[in-house]
């Protein structure tokens, strides 16, 4: 399968181990050649865990580590 007909799916995931779980193992149940899962942990995450729910459930998804956060105005919402 060409890298062009696969569909990436990016997955954001800080605090909460158990609900990449939940939805690494969907994902695990679907054909897996069709998805290219990216998981990327935020600064505060705890890679250790995140490593672990990964090799666990869809060990061949790719983990990133985001870059520590730009700051932001109190009262506003970084997104990026």
């Amino acid at each position: 399968m060409s890298c062009l007909t696969k569909t990436a799916i990016a997955i954001p995931t800080a605090h909460r181990p158990e609900l990449l779980a939940l939805c690494l193992q969907r994902l695990a149940v679907a054909n897996r050649s069709k998805f290219d899962v990216h998981i990327y942990a935020d600064t505060s995450a705890n890679l250790g865990d995140v490593e672990e729910v990964r090799d666990l459930y869809y060990p061949e998804a790719f983990l990133f580590r985001a870059a520590p956060h730009s700051p932001a105005f109190s009262g506003s919402w970084n997104i990026l």
